[in-house]
This record gives C-alpha cells, structure tokens and sequence, in this order.
C-alpha cells in the first residue's frame, strides 16, 4: 500500500533486479503453495568463439568477488531518506509493540479479535491461513531476522469514528497524534526501552491494528482516507524525556480478518507494510497505470511471494 513520506525507487533498478528463489508461497486467496524456482542454465558446447578458458574464468570471478554490497544496505542507502529515519532493523530480533485501537462506535472487541492478531503477529505457519508475521520473516530472511510483537491491550480512543476523521482531516489531531498518545499510556506499565535499541526515545517499531465503526476508504473518497493501511513517521528525533512514536504502522483489523482463509487470518498487508517499515518503498507504479516494474511477483509490489534479490541485499539477507 501506498505509504505516506515515500518516495519512489527507479524503475530501472527494481527492473534490473533479479527475482529470488523464494520459499514462501504466494497464497493469494488460496491455501496451495506456489514456490517459485531458479532458471536452469543449460550446457553450451565450448567453441574457439567462447571465452571459456580456465584464466579466463577465474578473472571473471575473482572480480565478482570483489563487489562490495555495503553501500547498498538500508543504514546508507538514499531510500531511507524517504521516511527520514530508520525503523525496524532488519537482522538479530526485533521487537514490535502492537495495538488494537478501538473507536467508542466499535463492535466490541473479543478475545477471539485479540487473539487473531497475536497470531497474525507471532503463529505458527499453521496457526494462519498462509504465514504469520513472524515465520514469513523468518523464511524470507534464512534465519537472519525474528520478529517478536508484544500485543498490548486494547486502547479506547474515547471518540467515535466521525469524530476522529473529522479531527484529521482538519489536521486538528492525526494519526501520529494518537500514536504519541497511547507511548504516552504504555509507558505506565511497559519497559519501552525494549522497543528502544538504539536509545534515542523513539520507538523501533509500532504498529496499531484499528476498529471503527466500519467506515472504509474506497480509494475515491478522500474523507475516509485515513480509514486504510499506511505506513508513516511521526519523528525523526525526540529532544524530551519521554517516547514518542517513529515509523508506524496504521492498519484496519478486517485486513486481518476478512474470511479469505481458515483460519481467518490474512497477513499479506501486514507484511508488505512491515517491508515499509524496515524502509522499502512500494514496487508499484502510483499512477495506477497497471505498470509492474516487479512484475506484480513480489511482496513490495502485489503484496505477494517472497521479497527479491534487490530488496535482500538492502536488508543484508
């Protein structure tokens, strides 16, 4: 999805990039795996015409061994300028603090909702309808990354859902406005150090999981737009003595739950957005054009399969 303060990779070198063998299937609507698999490379019989002597070969690669990837990684690479900082790191464990946001015109909340989002978070593969948050970075990563989310209880907003649009849309109070607000509450009884790795007051990674009154953005209307899935900054530095939100994610629930599955628990938004979050940019094209520079193959780009080459590198997978 599209996400507030990114900007777009080239074209060119989302193109030039080279799918990865993935390990995750695509689950589109679908429980059957679809792996996708590295191209063959037949045998071509030597000629005098092939460079195919043995000097030859071991030049070639001893020169591709001295490639150095380090400038491609996410701490020095110009795409995170697109959200002005980093948030979630992409290797060792990281912890997300996740919250359900509930609206005083809501449904009530459940045990069963709270529990669907603890798996969406941290199940099993076999506890969701495709992966969880956590086994998908796992799997996509080799073992390089372990997403643990702590999900807190629910947050009353104490206002209904017109309210709140109304609120932001005037630019009287956003979404980063009522992030700050619920670090402010979770500081009362979280260590929030532990969402804090580097120390700098701003949370890692923080994610809130929405429940309204059912209101939805349809792509048309830009009064409900704030009724979707983005993925954003509130700071970039915090100079006070208390923490304050980062990089966010801002999720409707039904993008969890929308019967697509048994069990009824769909991540595929989560992950894309938790891509965003570690600091990739969409692999789309937003002129909605039906342009697929990824070839709409790939989890920043039609929020399917595995993440690619390209992406792994700058997450020094």
């Amino acid at each position: 999805m599209k996400s507030n303060k990114i900007l777009r990779l080239s074209s060119l070198l989302i193109a030039g990039s080279v799918l990865a063998s993935c390990t995750i299937s695509f689950g589109v609507n679908t429980q059957e795996s679809i792996e996708g698999s590295s191209a063959e490379i037949s045998d071509v019989s030597s000629s005098k015409e092939d460079i195919s002597s043995e000097a030859a070969s071991s030049s070639q690669t001893s020169e591709i061994g001295k490639i150095d990837f380090s400038a491609f990684r996410l701490d020095e690479h110009p795409t995170m300028t697109a959200l002005g900082c980093q948030g979630l790191k992409t290797t060792g464990t990281q912890k997300l603090l996740v919250v359900p946001v509930v609206f005083s015109d809501a449904k009530t909340v459940t045990s069963e909702d709270i529990e669907k989002i603890n798996k969406a978070y941290n199940g099993a593969s076999s506890e969701v309808g495709w992966e969880s948050l956590s086994s998908y970075y796992e799997k996509s990563s080799y073992g390089s990354l372990d997403i643990e989310a702590t999900i807190a209880e629910p947050y009353d907003v104490g206002i209904d859902t017109l309210t709140f649009q109304t609120n932001y849309n005037s630019g009287n109070y956003t979404t980063s406005d009522l992030a700050d607000e619920i670090i402010q509450a979770l500081s009362l009884e979280y260590d929030l150090s532990e969402y804090d790795q580097n120390g700098d007051k701003i949370l890692d990674g923080f994610e809130m999981v929405y429940f309204n009154d059912g209101t939805e953005w349809d792509g048309k209307n830009s009064e409900h737009e704030v009724w979707w899935n983005f993925t954003t900054r509130a700071h970039v530095s915090n100079a006070s003595d208390k923490y304050l939100a980062g990089v966010y994610f801002w999720s409707e629930y039904s993008m969890i739950s929308n019967g697509y599955y048994t069990p009824d628990i769909d991540t595929h938004t989560l992950v894309h957005e938790t891509g965003h979050m570690m600091g990739l940019d969409d692999y789309y094209s937003y002129d909605y054009d039906g342009q697929m520079p990824a070839g709409g193959v790939d989890m920043m780009d039609l929020n399917i399969g595995d993440h690619c080459a390209y992406s792994k590198i700058l997450f020094d997978w």
